[in-house]
């Protein structure tokens, strides 16, 4: 899945709870194919992490979270401005 955000490539679905810590695990956050998000879960916690710009988002194809992903492309936009 390409980010909303930036439009990078690396991502990953984010696995919120506390997961067993085994073998298979250890791999799949290796190879990121994997990210923790904590053992607190809510429905407003972000579905997946993008590894460019490093910005945690919500599932494109739901358009209920369209606006979600929008304002965190703003507030992405602007961080990238302020750093130049």
């Amino acid at each position: 899945m390409n980010c909303p955000i930036c439009g990078g490539k690396e991502t990953a679905p984010i696995l919120y709870g506390l997961p067993l810590f085994d073998e298979e695990l250890k791999r799949k956050l290796r190879d990121h194919r994997i990210v923790l998000g904590g053992c607190l879960v809510s429905p407003f916690d972000p579905q997946y992490h993008c590894f460019s710009c490093r910005t945690d988002f919500f599932d494109p194809e739901d358009g209920e979270n369209r606006e979600r992903n929008e304002e965190l492309k703003r507030k992405y936009e602007n961080r990238e401005r302020s750093t130049l």
